[in-house]
């Protein structure tokens, strides 16, 4: 049987402020500043104040990691990091693309290409034929000359 939830004393809210700005999570926060997750939860419902504290708190470790990722990518030598960071924020614009189908125009390259190829091939084998008689047509010429 589970106790009802506690209050949070003012420094308890203070140290789960704190350890979430670090990026701790909500309940090992709350073990380390002495309480449940119970007890934080229930405060959150009980306090909107504490509850937009919590909010923010949770947001610095992202905020400081996206300042520091974009201060990287304002350096030419690090062109990396905001191709790194453009895929993520912009996925479909930068991230990276799995098709899985094609896209009209480029069948329509893909059949025009080997229609030529196709029409190509046609006309090779159209030659090969060609000089194949040809040299037949030589061939029985020299006999003919020889048997003279």
């Amino acid at each position: 049987m589970s106790l009802p939830p506690q209050p949070l004393t003012d420094d308890q809210r203070r140290r789960v402020c704190a350890l979430l700005a670090a990026g701790a999570t909500r309940t090992s926060a709350g073990k380390f500043a002495g309480c449940r997750r119970l007890d934080l939860d229930a405060e959150l419902k009980r306090d909107p104040v504490f509850k937009q504290l919590v909010r923010q708190s949770e947001l610095r470790p992202e905020m400081d990691s996206l300042r520091t990722l974009l201060e990287a990518a304002r350096d030419p030598k690090q062109w990396r990091a905001a191709a790194w960071a453009l895929e993520r924020m912009y996925p479909r614009r930068y991230g990276a693309s799995k098709r899985e189908a094609v896209r009209p125009a480029e069948l329509r390259k893909f059949i025009e290409r080997k229609g030529k190829e196709q029409d190509l091939r046609k006309a090779v084998r159209k030659h090969r034929a060609a000089e194949r008689k040809r040299t037949q047509k030589l061939s029985r010429r020299r006999e003919a000359r020889e048997e003279m």
